[in-house]
């Protein structure tokens, strides 16, 4: 057996008596590791539960990713995986996907599978077939043609995004 058993208390936002635990964590089991996971917000600081956990173990925030963050992380999580992306398919990815890590690390995880063999480079061909992002009409296409002054450029890019206002939110 192990020495070590872990519980993972998920959404714990959603339990309505976790107050509870805070009588049990005075005198946790010393083969348990208890991990309590709270979305979308913060645990109060202010009830007992709080109190408890940073007396006796860890309160740890995950703050969310700040967009100027993203192109650095999808970078570095593809140099982990020795894949390499071109700074045009970071930039269309971090604009369309967002700060959302999990949909990110997943879209990502799509264009590595996608690659073909022997190929170690994403580019913005492939993620716009594998991902649905147009290469030409996007987000970062429009910033370009409107700081280059490609008056032409920028408005079939606008007239593309009136037409197709789902697939590219501004």
């Amino acid at each position: 057996m192990c020495e070590y058993q872990v519980v993972i208390v998920k959404e714990a936002q959603t339990v309505h008596n976790m107050e509870a635990l805070s009588y049990y964590l005075p005198k946790p089991m010393k083969s348990t590791i208890l991990v309590i996971c709270h979305k979308h917000g913060t645990l109060d600081g202010r009830k007992k539960l709080a109190s408890e956990i940073e007396r006796i173990g860890i309160l740890f925030e995950s703050k969310k990713s700040k967009d100027a963050q993203l192109p650095v992380f999808i970078t570095s999580y593809l140099k982990n995986k020795n894949i390499e992306i071109d700074s045009k398919a970071t930039a269309m990815l971090a604009d369309f996907v967002g700060s959302e890590l999990s949909r990110l690390t997943g879209e990502l995880e799509k264009l590595i599978i996608t690659l073909p063999n022997g190929q170690n480079r994403i580019t913005p061909e492939q993620i716009e077939v594998n991902i649905g992002i147009s290469k030409d009409y996007n987000n970062f296409e429009l910033r370009s043609a409107l700081l280059d002054k490609d008056v032409l450029k920028a408005n079939k890019i606008i007239k593309y995004f009136e037409e197709n206002p789902k697939s590219n939110p501004l």
